[in-house]
């Protein structure tokens, strides 16, 4: 029987706590999930912080972009998540700030949303912070954006890289991103994981995934069905926002 995947926290245990901020990463971390899951962006005034969404209405009302805020006032904005208690409120954390708690404890997977025009400052202010935190062994850095990862693998060849398959549209995968060319991708980058989403998990691509000596994993795993399925097939890590129910 295959072995157990990797229970991945994405956004930290946000069915428990809002997602993306450091009460979510601890209780992650206190029920025992392998990994750890964020997006890393970039404010204003050229700070990386962790949060998932480009604007910030859906977490606090607010309908300002990230981009376009400076970390001090990102810090007076308070974050919710209206599934859960109405008097619950975070703050958006600073990649730093995450490091500082978390470097050397747990691995974690960091994706990066989006890269400014200034994608060599932002580059070398994520490289610096790794470093500076010894955290070069921890982490997996993940993107949608495959001219970063490129600039990453070339840049950086000592840090682990992830390819990200998209979701969002059927006839957009089979033109341009088919399971072939998807693996071919990740070697180019020389990526060491695949991740896909739930919706394409299917027991021939993870075959092929681990022929070309990539690791899969998927997200976002919700179901006990889902999960029994990516046992089944040997997937080698999931992501969850209920990592407490997989552990």
């Amino acid at each position: 029987m295959p072995s157990k995947p990797l229970i991945t926290a994405h956004r930290g245990v946000s069915s428990l706590e809002i997602e993306n901020t450091m009460p979510a990463f601890k209780k992650a971390v206190e029920i025992g999930a392998s990994m750890l899951e964020f997006d890393v962006q970039q404010t204003k005034d050229n700070q990386l912080v962790i949060i998932h969404d480009f604007n910030l209405k859906r977490l606090s009302g607010e309908d300002i972009d990230v981009n376009k805020i400076s970390l001090d006032d990102l810090r007076k904005i308070k974050i919710f998540n209206s599934k859960l208690s109405k008097d619950k409120f975070g703050w958006v954390p600073t990649l730093e700030e995450f490091l500082k708690e978390f470097a050397g404890k747990i691995d974690f997977n960091l994706e990066i949303k989006s890269i400014s025009g200034h994608v060599f400052t932002e580059l070398h202010q994520l490289f610096n912070l790794l470093d500076f935190y010894k955290a070069q062994n921890s982490v997996l850095i993940s993107s949608f954006d495959f001219g970063v990862m490129q600039r990453i693998g070339a840049l950086r060849s000592d840090l682990k890289l992830a390819v990200l398959v998209g979701s969002s549209d059927l006839r957009w995968w089979n033109r341009y991103f088919d399971e072939k060319r998807a693996i071919r991708k990740a070697l180019f980058v020389g990526a060491k994981n695949l991740h896909l989403p739930v919706k394409k998990l299917r027991k021939n691509f993870i075959s092929k995934i681990h022929g070309a000596g990539l690791k899969a994993f998927v997200y976002a795993v919700c179901s006990g069905k889902d999960f029994e399925k990516c046992l089944k097939y040997g997937v080698d890590g999931i992501f969850t926002n209920h990592p407490q129910e997989f552990i």
